[in-house]
């Protein structure tokens, strides 16, 4: 099975490089020459912590729970690297290599359990007072035993430490196996083992737990719980570790219970239960495409919620296609992945407005959902699509009415159902679908931070040699290790990935953008001709959720997206992995991470022998090149023997903006929320922007269809659905609708596949059309909000004049707010107004207008007219000596408002006032 692998940085003064790795030699060559002259045989255990890398502080998990030795599946392998890169013999029994300790856990993760990692070393440290009480020697940067008569002094403590945890963090579903696979459990003391109980929190206290020997967990609620591990010795003594598991879906609204590991047939039922619901029927479905993609066969899994009564069978049918879920390969262990029906889209239904929620959603629901999961969410996206094909043939078959189908595709999901569509379009298959929605999909690519992709690739480069060259045990070690440096698969180079991602970057920096533009090609070469790759056999429509009026996100060109200037203890690692792996996993895969999680790492520094000192900057991009968008140092300190410290200069990389860049990360559209994944981070040193654009709205909306380059000005335009785009950088959908909430109008850009009441009104609007030939969809149009417009018409009134504003909306209400007695106002209602002057009226009027509607909100503008003859008087200026020179000059006798505003104007030449209304009258100069 495919895995993900994240590492962590380590370039030292000696590096070479191979197959993108970057290999440091310095801190084992440094270390072998200062601890080569010591006996090694009488290291206790072969294992000596003042030896090795520290990636984690070993001493602290001693077999005591305090705050902060909470595991997870990152601390177990820092924990056990720092062991492996302390060995200083072979140590018997022999440990094994980082990759061969992932493919271990890979191998023995499943669907539906848990697997638990455990590890119980004793190792060696160099004592405090060693020197100082002459029992080890310290000459010229190394180390010597030391001899009194004849007998060797020991200068080593001997410790212990035990740590445990599951492969994973979250599980969906209230019961659940649990096993602790006998290779992953590690140890040097085997003997010493009695046996290993568990408390699950579920109010059972510790049970043993038989290594090999699966136990099921069950409970009764859901939300987070304390897993605590105890380690019996045959000593007598018990140690212990700790470790939090969030049970149910971290939304804490919607749970699902028990699904069986292999659904197989409508028969087979499970319940969910509902913020709005009493315990609900779904059914499950395992479908095989029928055609492959370079040999392989796509696999998906669909969840069925029936409208009626499921004896009924399908009567109108709703097939959402999920978007890119990493949960099969990160998360084996969950069925369905980390994007469920009723874990992930029913919440995001929320606030969607009751009339969408009466169609697909409450009890009262009209449509028969029918959600797809991916077997492999990562995976090729023609492979899914061919899946998805089958899919729809499924529902077509058991169908028990001629109601036409829905298709709506989330992000990555809508460039797949798309591709379907048009696929069998083009091979005369009958999908029978009548609207296909696509929803945030990124129909020309999906943006991820070239500045972040940087980092992630000089992060996962990074590897560092360890162990004693004499004896030949050396040891190559990732140095960010979460999912394992023997794993050959990225998120960031997963299939998908690569289609999707514009501005890819390659392991060697440098874009590529191959695979996405071949896939893209060939898309638009699907379907019936002349289709652009689109179905036509349908109506096609598209939510962005980028903003209506172009408005960028919610910071500028060049600012910081993360900024990480830190002294830090051992925890720092997993800090770095936090900020890394987190955002790039969630935004490509919507792995959910809870938030209390994050803090295990960052809140958990306890003082060590080892200290990082990082300075990462990662930029969003700029509107010109060849600014500086990334920069990653790290030196790395460490205490030997408890006397003196050496620090090493680990990295030192920094990148430039590349030629010809747009600023796409502040783009208006759809973005990633970096809060749903690690929560509001305020800590000293740290920086992370809670935001950064995915899908820009071009995309969603598929502006040019590829066909023409786009500029900084087409990123930022306004986008209407009520007014269509003109070619060539026209949109290919019927209708569409971007975003504006009226809640949180300056907001105009919302987070990726979200649902609020504007665009769910107006996708109930086209639900309710599809069947009805009377019905009249939404056309989205809240572009009054986007600027101050002005109301169109004269500034000076001498007879009746129209005045204006452009017809954005429903509600349009005309009043005169100061001068109601000067004129008559007629034809309020809508977008043009007439006013008329009253009899020998003359003086100032404002006119005001109050328009909006229910879901883009209301705003007043107003225009100050002068009606009728100006108001004025005369000065006359006198110049002495003689002969006397006077001037007369008119002068407006209105406060604020000038003799201009009134409609009088004065030709300097002819030296003579122009009004607008009834007369004109020339003044001369006197001598």
């Amino acid at each position: 099975m495919k895995k993900f692998l994240p590492f962590l940085p380590i370039l030292l003064f000696s590096v070479f490089t191979n197959a993108q790795q970057d290999i440091n030699t310095s801190f084992a060559t440094q270390m072998n020459d200062m601890f080569g002259q010591l006996d090694k045989t009488k290291v206790p255990n072969g294992i000596l912590l003042d030896y090795g890398m520290e990636f984690a502080n070993v001493p602290a998990f001693n077999g005591t729970l305090t705050d902060s030795t909470y595991t997870n599946a990152i601390n177990i392998k820092q924990l056990y690297n720092t062991l492996l890169s302390s060995r200083i013999t072979n140590t018997i029994p022999a440990m094994v290599a980082p990759e061969v300790f992932e493919n271990n856990w890979n191998s023995n993760r499943t669907a539906g359990v848990i697997s638990l990692s455990g590890l119980y070393y004793k190792y060696a440290q160099i004592a405090y007072n060693a020197t100082v009480d002459n029992k080890l020697t310290y000459s010229n940067n190394k180390f010597y035993d030391k001899i009194i008569n004849g007998v060797w002094q020991n200068p080593y403590q001997e410790l212990q430490t035990f740590v445990m945890t599951p492969a994973i963090e979250q599980y969906d579903q209230l019961s659940f196996q649990v096993i602790i696979p006998t290779a992953l459990f590690y140890t040097n003391n085997n003997s010493g083992v009695a046996s290993i109980a568990i408390d699950f929190d579920n109010g059972l206290g510790y049970q043993t737990v038989v290594r090999g020997q699966a136990l099921t967990v069950t409970y009764t609620t859901t939300g987070l719980k304390y897993w605590k591990y105890k380690l019996n010795l045959t000593n007598g003594t018990t140690l212990y570790s700790q470790s939090k598991f969030q049970v149910g879906s971290n939304t804490g609204t919607f749970v699902e219970v028990p699904l069986p590991p292999k659904p197989v047939c409508e028969l087979c039922k499970t319940s969910v239960t509902t913020a709005t619901s009493t315990a609900k029927q779904l059914y499950g479905q395992t479908i095989t495409a029928t055609k492959d993609y370079e040999g392989v066969y796509g696999h998906v899994k669909i969840t069925i919620d029936y409208a009626g009564d499921p004896n009924q069978g399908l009567k109108k049918p709703l097939i959402v296609a999920e978007g890119f879920d990493l949960g099969a390969l990160l998360n084996p262990e969950k069925v369905y992945g980390n994007n469920t029906y009723s874990g992930t889209f029913q919440p995001s239904l929320q606030y969607s407005g009751t009339a969408l929620r009466s169609l697909i959603f409450d009890n009262t629901k009209q449509y028969d959902i029918i959600y797809v999961d991916w077997d492999n969410g990562a995976d090729y996206m023609q492979r899914n699509a061919y899946a998805l094909e089958e899919v729809i043939k499924w529902v077509n078959t058991n169908k028990t009415s001629t109601t036409k189908n829905v298709v709506l595709g989330q992000s990555m999901g809508g460039v797949i159902a798309r591709y379907a569509l048009a696929d069998m379009e083009q091979r005369g298959l009958n999908h029978q679908t009548g609207l296909f929605i696509s929803h945030d999909a990124p129909q020309q690519g999906a943006n991820i931070p070239i500045a972040s992709q940087y980092m992630f690739r000089h992060l996962t480069r990074q590897y560092v040699q360890v162990g004693n060259t004499n004896l030949g045990n050396l040891v190559t070690i990732p140095l960010l290790d979460k999912y394992g440096a023997s794993n050959y698969l990225s998120i960031l180079d997963a299939p998908a990935s690569k289609q999707l991602i514009a501005n890819f970057i390659d392991p060697n920096y440098a874009i590529d953008n191959t695979t996405n533009t071949s896939f893209y090609n060939e898309l638009k070469t699907k379907g019936l001709s002349g289709s652009g790759g689109y179905p036509l056999q349908c109506r096609n429509i598209a939510i962005s959720n980028g903003s209506e009026c172009g408005t960028i996100q919610s910071f500028n060109p060049g600012d910081d997206l993360v900024n990480f200037n830190y002294n830090k203890g051992l925890s720092f690692w997993g800090d770095l992995a936090s900020l890394i792996y987190n955002p790039l996993g969630g935004l490509i895969g919507g792995e959910l991470i809870n938030r209390n999680f994050y803090g295990i790492a960052i809140l958990g520094s306890i003082p060590g022998h080892s200290k990082y000192k990082a300075d990462f900057q990662v930029k969003s991009l700029y509107n010109t090149s060849g600014n500086q968008i990334y920069k990653g140092r790290l030196s790395y300190t460490k205490k030997i023997a408890w006397l003196f410290n050496v620090t090493i200069n680990i990295t030192d990389v920094s990148k430039n903006q590349p030629a010809g860049i747009l600023p796409f990360d502040t783009y208006g559209g759809g973005y990633f929320d970096t809060r749903a994944v690690a929560g509001a981070v305020t800590i000293n040193g740290l920086y992370v922007r809670d935001r950064f654009g995915f899908i820009p709205t071009t995309s969603a909306l598929d502006i040019g269809q590829r066909n023409v380059a786009l500029n900084d000005v087409d990123y930022k335009k306004s986008y209407v659905g009520a007014i269509a785009p003109v070619a060539p950088k026209n949109s290919p959908f019927a209708n569409f609708i971007s975003d504006f909430n009226i809640n949180y109008p300056n907001e105009r850009n919302r987070s990726h596949i979200s649902f609020d009441t504007r665009n769910g009104d107006w996708l109930a609007s086209e639900l309710n059309s599809l069947n009805n030939p009377n019905g009249t969809p939404i056309l989205a149009n809240c572009t009054y909000t986007c600027s101050d417009f002005v109301i169109a018409g004269n500034s000076t009134l001498c007879g009746s004049a129209v005045y204006s504003v452009p017809n954005v909306s429903t509600y349009y209400n005309w009043t005169i707010t100061e001068g109601v007695n000067l004129v008559t106002l007629t034809g309020n209602g809508s977008n043009t107004v007439a006013i008329t002057p009253n009899a020998l009226a003359n003086g100032k009027v404002t006119l005001s207008l109050y328009l909006g509607n229910s879901n883009c909100g209301y705003k007043t503008i107003t225009k100050s007219v002068w009606v009728g003859k100006p108001s004025f008087y005369l000065e006359d200026y006198y110049f002495e000596p003689q002969p006397i020179k006077s001037t007369i000059t008119m002068v407006s006798d209105q406060s604020n408002y000038t003799l201009d505003q009134q409609g009088v104007t004065y030709a300097a030449p002819q030296k003579t006032y122009n009004f607008l209304c009834e007369f004109k009258i020339g003044l001369k100069t006197l001598n």
